[in-house]
C-alpha cells in the first residue's frame, strides 16, 4: 500500500481534484476520495446515495414536464376543434386563422423546449471537454509508470482526438444541425403536404452516422493502439528486466520488486480510471436524466396528439420529438466516447495482472 501512495502523491491526485473541485462546484464527490477508495477496493458510491438522487431529480422536474405534456395535448386538442370547425361553414377564413394562431403557439412551445435541451446539452458537453482536460494528463503519465512512455504517448494523442470531436464536431457542428432540423420540423408542420420529409429523414440520418462514426473511429483506434504499443513497451522493459534477473545475487530481488512496483502502478492507473468514469457519469447523470424526461414528454405527447390533435400538429410534435432523442444521443455519445476510450486504455495496458 506504500507503493501505490508513492504513486499517487507523484501524480498530484490531491491538486488534480482540488482543481475538479474548484471548477465544478456543484459535484459534491472528491476525486481524490474515489481513487483512494477504489484502491482499498471499495464502491465509492453507495447504491442508496444514487437512488435518492434520481428520485429527488425526479421530483424536482416531474412537475415541468407535465406542464410541457399537458400544454402540447391542449394545444393539439385546440388544433383539432379548429380544423373541424371550419368544415361547418362555407368561409374557412375564421377557423383557418384560430389554427395559424395555435399552430404559432405550439411551435414557439416546441422550439423554446428544445432550446433548453440544447443549452443543457452545450453546457454538458463543455463540461465534459473540460473535465476531460484536467483528468487525460494525470491518467497518461500513469499509465507511462505502468505500461511505458510509448503507450502513454500514444493514448494521450487519442483522449485529445476524443476531446476534439467533442468540442468540435457534436458541440459546434451536430447540435446546431439538431436544431436546424428542429425548425425544418415545424416549418413542416405548417403545410398539410410532405415535402419536408425528404431532407428531414435526410438530416437525422446525417446525425446519426455522425455519432455512430465517432464510436467506431475512436473505438478502432483505441483497440489498434492497444495491440501496438503495450507490446512495445512491454518487450523492450521485459528484455531490460530478464537481462538483470540473470545477475547472480540481485537478480531474484529485482525481478520480485520490478513486479512489485509494476503491479502498484497499474492499481494506481486503474483506479484513476474508475475514478474518472464515475466522476464523468455523476456529471453527465443529471443532464441524462433531463433530457431523457424531454424526450419522453414529448413522445408521449405526439403518440396521444395523434388521436386527438390535427394530423399536421401531430406530425410536427412526433418529428420534434425526434430532435429531443438526438439530443440525448448527442450527449450518450459525447459521455460514451470517453469512457471506451478510459476502458480500452485500462484493459489494453496491464500487462498481464
Amino acid at each position: 500500500m506504500d507503493m501505490t501512495v508513492d504513486f499517487t502523491d507523484s501524480l498530484g491526485l490531491q491538486e488534480l481534484s482540488d482543481r475538479i473541485g474548484s471548477i465544478f462546484s456543484d459535484a459534491d464527490i472528491s476525486f481524490f476520495d474515489l481513487v483512494m477508495n477504489a484502491l482499498k477496493g471499495e464502491n465509492g458510491l453507495s447504491l442508496k446515495w444514487i437512488w435518492d438522487s434520481i428520485r429527488q431529480a425526479f421530483a424536482a422536474e416531474a412537475a415541468e414536464y407535465k406542464l410541457i405534456f399537458a400544454s402540447i395535448l391542449i394545444l393539439g386538442i385546440f388544433s383539432a376543434v379548429f380544423a373541424q370547425f371550419g368544415q361547418l361553414f362555407e368561409s374557412r377564413q375564421v377557423a383557418d386563422i384560430s389554427y395559424d394562431i395555435v399552430f404559432l403557439l405550439m411551435a414557439m412551445l416546441l422550439l423554446k423546449i428544445m432550446q433548453q435541451g440544447m443549452d443543457i446539452t452545450r453546457e454538458s458537453l463543455v463540461a465534459i471537454a473540460d473535465f476531460s482536460k484536467l483528468l487525460v494528463p494525470t491518467y497518461c503519465l500513469s499509465v507511462g509508470f505502468a505500461a511505458g512512455h510509448a503507450t502513454a504517448i500514444a493514448f494521450y494523442e487519442l483522449a485529445l482526438i476524443v476531446i476534439y470531436l467533442v468540442e468540435n464536431l457534436l458541440l459546434i457542428a451536430v447540435v446546431p444541425m439538431i436544431y436546424v432540423y428542429t425548425l425544418l420540423s415545424v416549418m413542416g408542420g405548417i403545410s398539410s403536404d410532405t415535402r419536408m420529409e425528404g431532407i428531414l429523414s435526410f438530416t437525422k440520418k446525417g446525425i446519426g452516422f455522425v455519432l455512430k462514426c465517432c464510436v467506431t473511429v475512436i473505438s478502432g483506434i483505441g483497440l489498434l493502439q492497444g495491440m501496438i504499443t503495450p507490446v512495445i513497451d512491454s518487450v523492450s522493459t521485459g528484455a531490460l528486466q530478464k537481462l538483470v534477473s540473470v545477475i547472480p545475487g540481485i537478480g531474484g530481488f529485482v525481478d520480485t520488486a520490478s513486479d512489485v512496483v509494476y503491479g502498484s502502478a497499474i492499481l494506481v492507473k486503474n483506479a484513476v480510471g474508475v475514478a474518472g468514469i464515475l466522476i464523468l457519469l455523476f456529471l453527465c447523470a443529471m443532464p441524462l436524466f433531463k433530457l431523457f424526461l424531454l424526450a419522453l414528454s414529448l413522445k408521449a405527447a405526439a403518440a396521444i396528439s395523434g388521436v386527438v390533435a390535427d394530423v399536421r400538429m401531430s406530425r410536427c410534435v412526433e418529428q420534434v420529438s425526434e430532435g429531443s432523442v438526438l439530443l440525448l444521443r448527442t450527449m450518450t455519445c459525447a459521455m460514451g466516447l470517453f469512457i471506451v476510450t478510459i476502458a480500452v486504455i485500462a484493459v489494453t495496458t496491464n500487462r498481464g495482472f
